[in-house]
């Protein structure tokens, strides 16, 4: 065996480099974060053939002294932490003093600074091994602040450099770090030139350093451009921080993840647990295979979180990871479901003051008109449709809620709708800190007191035009716009919140007279006995005959009548996910979708008119009703001005 040495400081750098050097955007990442702490207001990048031949970042911050530019160079010489205590609470981006260490080990390389409080500054040049072994400071007198560039990434170590993709591949990476940076630094310029041509700025806002709606949205512009004005606004906190965020309505989203950019302390996160707390505010909301976007800020006591778990410090580690998760989850999920997001320009514009209820006879319906059995009486029969003809009675006998129909039926040409407004639902919060995630999924949260999404679509204004494919209910209003709504999606969420809300709707059961025996995969009848405690809280009652048979003796009266085959076969998709079997509560959120689903009205039936007030009337009733469980959207406007561009008037 060879004998043990200790390594020469040369080759201890080139390997830290390594860990903290992976590319030219890391470079960027960590001198862009240390002109950050040096607290610059103006930071200018500059690029040559995407950083892998020249990479230059200069800031007006506060700059080095002189006689602390030679420690620069070495490894653990930081001014950012003392003692070991202040691991613990770290509120700088950079604090290892690493950084400049690998840079100027695997590059040519060369600082310039002068601290703001000395007249003159200095200059420190390295461009092989003994000039970083022993650095030489010449006198700059240039303005205060630092100039740091970096030429020739990884000359010296040509193994790394054959790693390094083309460079509009590593040019790509470095324009989303700048964007990443600029969305949550809105008292600092950024300017990013590539090849002496400039790519991307964004200006300063203001003198505060806050993240204010105002600052995310003015920066958000920058980066999502015409995307950042249908973003939604939230912002939540519990005991173990608070969140600011910007997050895309259903109906806008991406193929990949790479619009979601996320911060926690001002730091760029790729971290599990805020993007999971991502998802699980989105779930039911967003298209399997897609991804939202939007800009998702975390602020939290240093002390609750470990910024030093990853090398590049992409990933942290939460002392209260499910608290975290929970308070993104809550804060995604409350937005969404404050509608505002999916009203017509034309309704926003026109919508009358707050107190002006003349136009809206509706209003008259409220709390002590409303039976105080309303809830009780929303049974199995009031979810499905009658579908007897001819039924004009102005109540809903199995609901209890005034329905009304005027101007025609369905076969007329126009058919005018009013809809009764119920009263607000008291608003569901989960407020406390020591509450699990799952919660989300016990029941949809509820609206604000704004009553925002009440009107969403105002059905009382609205003429029916007609039905197209069977499908799509086509409605014209008074502002001449165009309303399209998916009749199975809308019936299918208004089920789906009736029945999470008040899982008593289930407990009706339709036993078989003749048990049905259902073929399914092997492993689809192992996902099912995984399920059966769930399943059995719900009216399902079944037994496994063989591996690849259940026989089904009992459903949800909402089930009767449909493909139960095709039904279990979804169940049991709903019981694991990539990383294995789900929780509970989220279990229980995919079974309550999919009976909704296979219970609403299908794509291809054709509406009576009883049925259609019927499914008016529960819109009105329910907190929510914007996009299906699965996360199609449920219907969509249409301003007179796209209509016309479809047939060149404009």
């Amino acid at each position: 065996m060879e004998s043990i040495q200790i390594l020469p400081d040369e080759v201890v750098n080139k390997i830290a480099a390594g860990e903290v050097v992976e590319r030219p955007s890391s470079v960027v990442k960590e001198l862009v974060e240390n002109s950050l702490d040096a607290k610059a207001t103006k930071i200018i990048v500059e690029l040559i053939e995407g950083g892998t031949r020249s990479i230059v970042v200069a800031d007006n911050g506060r700059g080095i002294r002189k006689k602390d530019i030679p420690l620069t160079i070495y490894r653990h010489a930081t001014s950012k932490i003392e003692t070991a205590s202040d691991l613990f609470s770290i509120n700088t981006m950079g604090f290892r003093g690493e950084a400049l260490a690998a840079i100027s080990s695997v590059s040519k390389f060369t600082l310039k600074s002068r601290h703001i409080s000395e007249p003159m500054g200095g200059v420190l040049k390295i461009s092989n091994d003994e000039e970083l072994l022993s650095p030489v400071v010449d006198s700059y007198d240039g303005p205060s602040g630092t100039i740091i560039m970096v030429e020739e990434l990884f000359f010296n170590v040509p193994a790394r450099s054959k790693f390094l993709k083309r460079a509009s591949t590593e040019y790509a990476h470095i324009f989303e770090l700048i964007q990443a940076l600029s969305l949550t630094n809105p008292s600092v310029d950024f300017v990013l030139l590539h090849n002496n041509k400039e790519v991307f700025r964004a200006y300063s806002l203001d003198e505060s350093s806050e993240v204010t709606e105002n600052s995310l949205r003015e920066r958000a512009k920058a980066v999502f451009k015409t995307d950042a004005d249908k973003l939604i606004y939230v912002e939540d906190k519990n005991d173990y921080g608070c969140i600011k965020a910007l997050i895309s309505p259903p109906g806008l989203d991406r193929p990949t993840s790479k619009h979601i950019f996320a911060f926690v302390n001002g730091r760029w996160v790729k971290d599990k647990t805020v993007r999971s707390g991502i998802f699980r505010g989105y779930h039911g909301h967003l298209l399997k295979g897609r991804n939202p976007l939007g800009v998702i800020v975390i602020e939290q006591d240093p002390s609750l979180v470990d910024v030093n778990a990853h090398p590049a410090k992409t990933e942290v580690r939460f002392q209260y990871p499910g608290e975290v998760g929970a308070l993104i989850a809550l804060a995604i999920r409350s937005g969404i479901r404050q509608g505002g997001w999916a009203k017509s320009p034309e309704t926003i514009q026109a919508s009358p003051r707050a107190d002006d209820h003349s136009n809206h006879s509706f209003n008259s319906y409220n709390q002590q008109s409303r039976p105080t059995s309303f809830d009780a009486k929303l049974r199995s029969g009031d979810l499905k449709f009658n579908s007897a003809p001819g039924v004009e009675s102005s109540i809903d006998i199995k609901s209890g809620a005034p329905k009304t129909f005027r101007a025609g039926t369905l076969s007329s040409s126009k058919a005018t709708f009013s809809v009764p407004e119920n009263t607000k639902r008291s608003i569901m919060t989960f407020s406390g800190v020591d509450q699990n995630t799952e919660q989300l999924f016990d029941k949809p949260v509820m609206s604000s007191d704004k009553n925002e999404n009440r009107q969403i679509i105002p059905w009382q204004e609205l003429e029916f035009i007609g039905t197209f494919a069977k499908c799509y209910l086509v409605f014209e209003g008074t502002h001449e716009e165009l309303l399209l709504v998916d009749q199975h999606a809308f019936h299918e969420r208004i089920l789906f919140e009736k029945i999470s809300e008040d899982r008593n709707l289930l407990l009706q059961a339709q036993p078989l007279m003749i048990p049905e025996n259902i073929s399914l995969g092997a492993e689809q009848v192992a996902c099912l006995q995984e399920m059966v405690s769930q399943l059995e809280t719900m009216s399902f009652s079944f037994r496994q005959i063989s591996e690849t048979e259940v026989e089904v003796t009992k459903i949800p009266s909402l089930l009767a009548g449909k493909d139960l085959c095709e039904l279990f076969s979804e169940l049991a998709e709903h019981s694991w996910n990539e990383s294995g079997l789900k929780a509970n509560a989220e279990i229980m959120e995919n079974i309550l979708a999919t009976i909704a689903c296979h219970s609403a009205v299908r794509s291809g039936e054709i509406l009576t008119e009883n049925e259609m007030t019927q499914l008016l009337t529960q819109a009105n009733s329910v907190d929510f009703y914007h996009n299906c469980p699965h996360g199609r959207r449920v219907f969509r406007w249409f301003k007179k001005s796209e209509v016309a561009r479809w047939f060149d008037r404009l």
